[in-house]
């Protein structure tokens, strides 16, 4: 439904076509004989009533539903799914953008539960099935590394915090997030270290498209591999190693943030600021990595930051 506006209180029904596919349990895409109730052409289904039943013919078993695929109508679709349903979507849908939103629709209610057992003390785990599904879609070489980088990158402690709505622990969104990064990196441990040697870009820098996807899906193992092996040294040889600025400021992130205290994260700072003293929007960022280390030293942290001579407050 279309909210009121000014002067049209009631409004009509708009046409909304829906990218819609049916799959079998294995995974293949399986179409109707015909379809009742509603025009369908292709896979969009289109809806042009208020309200409106569409009734599928020649389909032999339940299918699994994928709807609003590549996003066809900018509306919001609420529509449960049993995880296992979602687990299909996400290791056989063919639509880039159904498969993201099925890995997503998996992540979060393991992330709001992980935040709220937190919250009260209780032990913090996940489904077998989200870890799976993530994991599989990690090592699908069949998918561009840009994309299964975004779906590693997990929904935000921000947006748990909007799916839980009010009176939110930021201590617990956090502790149960990193407790689900921390599952899914022991599970999928070899896959990540796979993933980190496999996707290296030799020789020069290059900003095209191909090479800052295998850079992203690289990061990504990286900060689970940080989880895995709860050791600073692959992030510090990553740090040393980089020859462009993504690569030199994710292995410092996942030095200052997961190993604030270790000697390898001293090191890496210091040479950061060392190098870049003189480029004020790169010191910018070194400021901003000390300022987002989580934990109760925060505060203290960021005052003293502001006092370093590198600090411009009008910058």
């Amino acid at each position: 439904m279309i909210p009121a506006t000014p002067g049209q209180s009631d409004k009509q029904p708009m046409h909304i076509p829906l990218n819609l596919q049916l799959f079998a349990q294995d995974g293949a895409a399986i179409a109707p004989t015909s379809v009742e109730g509603a025009e369908y052409t292709g896979t969009i289904l289109h809806l042009t009533e208020r309200t409106q039943t569409a009734v599928f013919h020649g389909i032999q078993a339940r299918p699994v539903v994928s709807i609003n695929r590549s996003f066809s109508a900018p509306i919001n679709l609420h529509f449960d799914q049993s995880p296992a349903d979602l687990a299909l979507l996400a290791r056989h849908e063919t639509d880039h953008f159904a498969r993201w939103q099925a890995l997503t629709d998996l992540a979060l209610p393991n992330l709001l539960k992980a935040a709220r057992d937190a919250r009260e003390g209780n032990p913090v785990g996940c489904e077998t099935t989200f870890v799976d599904s993530l994991i599989a879609a990690a090592a699908d070489e069949s998918l561009e590394p840009a994309f299964r980088a975004q779906a590693l990158a997990l929904p935000s402690e921000a947006d748990i915090a909007r799916e839980l709505g009010g009176n939110n622990d930021p201590d617990a969104i956090h502790a149960g997030r990193q407790a689900v990064m921390k599952q899914v990196a022991d599970a999928g441990r070899d896959t990540f270290a796979a993933l980190y040697d496999s996707m290296t870009t030799p020789g020069t820098f290059s900003p095209d498209a191909t090479s800052a996807g295998r850079r992203a899906l690289r990061n990504a193992a990286l900060t689970y591999l940080s989880y895995a092996e709860n050791s600073p040294v692959r992030a510090k040889a990553a740090f040393d190693a980089a020859n462009n600025m993504t690569d030199l400021l994710h292995a410092l992130t996942v030095l200052a943030h997961r190993f604030p205290d270790s000697a390898e994260a001293a090191e890496a700072l210091s040479t950061f600021r060392d190098r870049f003293s003189e480029n004020a929007l790169v010191i910018d960022k070194w400021f901003s990595v000390q300022a987002t280390i989580p934990g109760g030293g925060t505060l203290d942290r960021v005052l003293k930051l502001m006092e370093n001579p590198l600090f411009t407050r009008t910058n």
